[in-house]
């Protein structure tokens, strides 16, 4: 192979890969970190062709919760669940949700919320997209 075709062919490893973990202030991890209110409303972004992603943080000590998220694709919907962490033998249980067409934004609250309970954001891909969630 030419030495051209071998930068060529881990360049496009390295493009691959990073498109795959997606980009900062979002995660293909769930978060395990509490996001603190004194900071104010968490904002966040992100992109990812292959994984779906997550906030950075969980969200607690909120019965009611605002959510603005903009789809930034052009080409595909993105759909955001919002989850409650169950015990260890239980799924994460879906909240909320929304379906936002590409280039769409979609603004609504969710009340009912525990305040004991912990809450994240998981991102289905294929997802490019910003947003923020804030206590009510």
């Amino acid at each position: 192979m030419h030495k051209s075709r071998k930068i060529f062919a881990v360049f496009f490893a390295i493009v691959m890969f990073w498109n795959s973990i997606g980009v900062a202030e979002a995660s293909t991890k769930k978060p395990s970190g509490i996001w603190d209110w004194t900071n104010g409303a968490y904002t966040f972004s992100g992109a990812a062709d292959y994984n779906d992603l997550y906030t950075n943080y969980r969200f607690t000590n909120m019965t009611k919760a605002a959510f603005s998220v903009t789809n930034t694709s052009g080409s595909y919907s993105l759909v955001v669940k919002v989850k409650s962490v169950e015990a260890w033998y239980k799924p994460d249980k879906v909240v909320s949700s929304a379906t936002i067409p590409p280039g769409g934004t979609c603004n609504w609250e969710k009340s009912g919320l525990d305040s004991g309970k912990q809450y994240y954001i998981i991102f289905e891909y294929p997802c490019k997209f910003y947003g923020s969630i804030t206590r009510k």
